[in-house]
């Protein structure tokens, strides 16, 4: 915790929790990792943003590889993370994002954490975008909760936490 504030004063965002930076294994935390596979569907009421109301993506989970595809203005976008904890291409670039965007992802727990930095198409080389997103399965498995930071420049932008339910 302590290297991700030095980071952010700084202006720099890790793209791997500060225990992944510092060397330490997570061979304790691959103990109970549930499956995230399935359709999900965003559940307004829950996540307070009636707008996007229609929301829907799909997980497929094989060992450590999840792959995450939704449908964006009439095209599948796929990302696919290796839970590994160490940083991998999750999508190469295209026209849309010019950059690839590359993904540290790890289970904390039951928890999946996914932290993805996209490069400013503008600037080649100079990371400006970073998410940080953490999915937890609900005891039943007909609910998952993501709770996403999304930060610019290293500073924060806003936290937003939403609700899908399996379809």
């Amino acid at each position: 915790m302590i290297l991700r504030i030095l980071f952010m004063l700084i202006g720099v965002m890790p793209l791997c929790s500060s225990d992944r930076l510092l060397g330490s294994s997570g061979l304790a935390q691959q103990a109970a990792v549930p499956d995230l596979s399935g359709t999900w569907k965003l559940r307004s009421t829950k996540s307070g943003t009636a707008s996007q109301s229609a929301l829907e993506f799909v997980i497929r989970q094989s060992g450590n590889t999840i792959e995450e595809a939704w449908n964006e203005r009439g095209r599948i976008v796929r990302h696919i993370y290796v839970a590994n904890g160490k940083l991998t291409a999750a999508a190469p670039a295209t026209l849309a994002t010019v950059n690839e965007i590359v993904a540290c992802t790890h289970w904390e727990g039951s928890t999946l954490v996914i932290e993805s930095r996209q490069n400013d198409p503008q600037v080649q080389g100079a990371p400006v975008c970073v998410r940080i997103r953490r999915f937890k399965l609900s005891a039943d498995r007909q609910s998952l909760r993501v709770e996403s930071s999304f930060f610019i420049a290293g500073r924060k932008m806003y936290d937003r936490i939403r609700i899908f339910d399996r379809k």
